[in-house]
């Protein structure tokens, strides 16, 4: 039976690159798995090649339907303070 293996941290941490560098490596012979995510697609990649990229609905139903293994959620925010911002300091705030 073969063994499944996955590549666990922190976001930015650089688990894409590692993961590159072992799938590209033909001597360990390495399949992969491509998961599902409701996030968007970002510059580059493709459907069905980083990600399926599926709607809140579409995942709710595939993991209703007993299809999904492990979901995280991310409840996360991404900003910077107006006033950290040096080339933003003599803008004004709307």
């Amino acid at each position: 039976m073969p063994e499944i293996a996955f590549l666990m941290g922190k976001s930015s941490s650089g688990k894409d690159n590692i993961f590159k560098a072992l799938v590209g490596d033909k001597e360990l012979n390495l399949k992969t798995v491509i998961m599902y995510t409701t996030r968007p697609m970002r510059a580059g990649e493709k459907e069905g090649v980083e990600y399926y990229y599926v709607d809140n609905e579409k995942a709710l139903e595939l993991e209703a339907a007993d299809k999904v293994i492990e979901m995280r959620i991310y409840n996360t925010v991404l900003g910077f303070e107006f006033q950290s911002c040096p080339y933003c300091r003599n803008l004004r705030y709307r």
